[in-house]
């Protein structure tokens, strides 16, 4: 069984915004993961819909408001362009993740992407009435990262091709 996967992350319109994006490539390339699909767009609403479809039932669940927090993710994700990239690399799914660091960028350590490039608390989101700001968005490994990836890209999209970091000859 290969533990190589494919995972969607997402500069959020707030990452473009500041001007982040090469950076938050070069955390991923360091680290030797393979970007295989990589294109900047603009989200509709049907898109932002099916992107964030189950968010709220989930966070209801934990006594949170999650039909207001859905619908805030939708309209900031519709705010600006972003930049969709799908990560290939060995558990990828769970890498990208931790790479990302905690939703709330206060809460995450220093070295992952929000830890570095945010600083965003819960309570401020909350107080401004809005989608906390964190820059990114990595599919979770228990929420099917390939239908994210479905969502983003068609397949004719993503390119296979060989890194050093999967040469024998490095």
């Amino acid at each position: 069984m290969s533990h190589i996967e494919q995972t969607l992350l997402i500069i959020k319109p707030d990452g473009v915004e500041r001007g982040v994006i090469g950076k938050i490539i070069t955390q991923l390339e360091e680290r030797g993961l393979k970007i295989v699909g990589l294109k900047m767009t603009t989200a509709d609403k049907q898109l932002a819909e099916k992107h964030y479809g189950g968010l709220g039932d989930r966070l209801n669940k934990r006594g949170l408001e999650g039909d207001k927090i859905q619908a805030q993710m939708i309209d900031f994700l519709l705010s600006g362009p972003v930049v969709a990239m799908v990560i290939e690399g060995v558990k990828a799914v769970e890498y990208v993740k931790r790479l990302a660091g905690a939703t709330y960028p206060n809460e995450s350590e220093f070295g992952t992407i929000r830890g570095m490039f945010a600083h965003v608390t819960r309570q401020h989101a909350n107080e401004s009435d809005r989608a906390v700001r964190n820059l990114v968005h990595a599919s979770d490994p228990d929420e099917h990262p390939e239908q994210e990836i479905a969502l983003w890209f068609k397949p004719e999209e993503l390119v296979d091709y060989q890194t050093v970091h999967q040469s024998n000859t490095w």
